[in-house]
């Protein structure tokens, strides 16, 4: 069975390549003006000297902690996250490690993408030589990464929290974005069980024009990124450099229909759809992608693709019960799921089409 893995992409330089960006966009805006510049030291304070009790979950970039900052003489409930500084573990190369940091920033201060209820608020950096760190205003429950296998996360959960994260990334498509680092270990729920995306090392796009880095492909989530790029290369070792970013009005070419014309090794938005349908797999059949064994796990797109059959679910059996379950609508998700990792970009839907099949649920 053929299986992705990244055990042949390291040491990979880091090249530039930048184009227009987005005309709504262009105007100058503060990135770090508002916000709070702070130093290790009270990172280390908020989070209770990095505490692993306050450890929420580690991304392919760095970590996420809990934490608590004084503002005015009120505590605040805040996360933490320290960009990573070991490049064996989160996969850096050259000085591209400062640059998503930055990106990251100028991204969520941006004044089309500042506001939006599911994606983190930046309250506070720290800039320094050793430590890389965001603040933001999120008291989070867990990573979504470790609700998958449980019981409390319902089938009513878990079709809403799949329903905001899709237009989420609606929205973000529509402004010019690719995210390119979708994964349930980048997303949290907060206390009131709100998704929010929190890791965005990868993005490009809008406010960012179109940047890649040649390290971009090694620091992808195993298991979320687009098999047709895998497909088309010519082995886990081949070369970054083929990689590109497509959308409308970033780089590419559009065609008659308005879509984006499909080239070997390219992302697109349809990267960030198959992305979303292996979520969907995890939610429906509460299989979690393991980061830590590449090699010897099963790949959940290649599972789902082999075990579908028309009008049947993939469904975990323990949801039958659950408050709102429904056989049509299982049948409905799984096939949703299916379409969103087909192996050729150009059969799965966009993410608008994506919300609309979602909505159409009974549950919903």
């Amino acid at each position: 069975m053929f299986r992705r893995c990244f055990a042949g992409c390291i040491n990979l330089p880091c090249i530039r390549k930048k184009g227009p960006v987005d005309e709504e966009e262009e105007e100058d805006f503060p990135v770090k003006d508002e916000l709070h510049k702070l130093t290790s030291q009270d990172l280390s304070r908020f989070t209770a000297q990095f505490s692993p009790e306050n450890l929420v979950g580690v991304t392919n970039l760095g970590k996420l902690y809990r934490g608590k900052m004084v503002i005015d003489d009120i505590s605040k409930d805040v996360a933490v996250k320290i960009i990573g500084i070991d490049k064996w573990i989160f996969r850096y190369t050259g000085d591209d490690r400062l640059e998503r940091f930055e990106y990251e920033l100028k991204f969520l201060q941006a004044p089309r993408i500042k506001g939006n209820p599911n994606l983190v608020k930046v309250i506070g950096y720290c800039e320094e030589e050793e430590t890389l760190g965001i603040v933001y205003d999120l008291n989070p429950h867990d990573i979504l990464e470790n609700l998958i296998t449980r019981a409390d996360f319902n089938w009513m959960l878990r079709v809403r929290t799949a329903l905001t994260l899709a237009r989420l990334l609606n929205y973000l498509h529509d402004r010019k974005y690719l995210i390119r680092n979708f994964a349930p270990y980048h997303i949290v729920l907060d206390q009131d069980f709100t998704p929010i995306m929190f890791e965005l090392g990868l993005i490009v796009g809008g406010v960012l024009g179109n940047t890649i880095n040649e390290s971009d492909m090694r620091c992808a989530p195993y298991g979320y990124i687009d098999s047709y790029i895998f497909q088309c290369g010519t082995g886990t070792t081949r070369s970054a450099t083929r990689y590109s970013v497509s959308m409308r009005g970033i780089a590419g070419r559009e065609v008659s229909d308005g879509s984006v014309e499909e080239s070997i090794n390219t992302f697109s938005v349809k990267s960030d759809v198959f992305a979303f349908g292996v979520l969907l797999l995890n939610f429906i059949s509460k299989k979690v992608v393991e980061k830590g064994n590449p090699v010897d796990n099963e790949v959940l797109d290649l599972w789902a693709l082999k075990e579908f059959k028309p009008g049947c679910s993939l469904v975990h059996q323990s949801f039958v019960g659950d408050p709102g379950f429904g056989h049509l609508d299982a049948v409905a998700i799984t096939e949703l799921a299916k379409r969103c990792v087909e192996d050729r970009p150009k059969k799965r839907p966009n993410m608008k089409e994506v919300v609309a099949c979602l909505e159409n649920l009974h549950v919903v």
